[in-house]
């Protein structure tokens, strides 16, 4: 059994842009049991698929008791390193996100999703407020003497009312990702960025690693890989497939 400074150094080493770290989402201890049999070398949640899963919406519906039980269950169901989605960390200020870093410490996580969307809102923190929270972040886990694994998540692509060109929001993606890398973070995730030479543009002038979630129709995963992407997430989308799946499940 792997102690977790070892867990985190194998999940920090994953992070490959020759060959990325791909993660089927999971959202509960079987399917995360489903998924570790496959042979897989990490694993993640998905928040969608978590709250979907327990009879809630996304966007920090669910109560953070039970989204730590389901974190607890799957902890205990795998071996392998699990990195968490805890949206934009269940609090506002600094001092509002960190109890939950240090459940998830204790239960043996090695690594979380933290976004700069401002639930249920439509608008981003600045950078400068996003920056403060994610360095009380890397703050709590150091100060508990156990390695965390930062995946900065920003949704400049995911706000639906930002018509601005894709060249200025990339502007500001890597804005943020010099930022967040300068208060600790290990990796930058963009969902909904499917354009490839932007990725590739990201890839070349991030400072750490890019993680990317592939959609149904967006690009493949050798298409990612050429681009230099580091991680590869399947976000809700395995839940999707499985229960449509279950919807039409017969014997006959």
């Amino acid at each position: 059994m792997q102690n977790h400074t070892d867990k985190l150094n194998n999940f920090k080493e994953l992070h490959n842009s020759q060959n990325p770290l791909i993660l089927n989402n999971i959202w509960d201890a079987g399917s995360a049991k489903a998924v570790q049999a496959s042979g897989v070398k990490a694993i993640g949640t998905s928040s969608w698929a978590v709250a979907e899963s327990h009879g809630y919406t996304d966007g920090q519906k669910m109560p953070i008791p039970y989204v730590l039980k389901a974190f607890q269950e799957i902890s205990s169901a795998v071996s392998i390193p699990l990195t968490c989605d805890i949206e934009a960390g269940y609090g506002h200020t600094p001092d509002e996100i960190t109890p939950i870093i240090i459940e998830l410490l204790q239960l043996g996580v090695v690594g979380i999703n933290v976004e700069d969307q401002i639930i249920n809102t439509g608008k981003l923190y600045d950078i400068t407020e996003q920056t403060r929270r994610l360095a009380a972040v890397r703050k709590m886990s150091n100060e508990n003497g156990v390695g965390l694994f930062i995946n900065a998540r920003t949704d400049v692509f995911f706000i639906e009312n930002d018509t601005r060109h894709i060249s200025e929001k990339m502007k500001n993606v890597l804005e943020r990702a010099n930022a967040y890398a300068d208060v600790g973070c290990d990796c930058i995730f963009v969902p909904n960025l499917i354009d490839i030479e932007a990725i590739k543009t990201l890839c070349d002038k991030a400072p750490i690693p890019v993680n990317i979630m592939q959609t149904p129709n967006g690009p493949t995963v050798a298409d990612l890989t050429q681009c230099g992407v580091s991680r590869i997430s399947r976000g809700p989308f395995p839940y999707m497939h499985v229960i449509q799946q279950l919807e039409t499940f017969s014997f006959a």
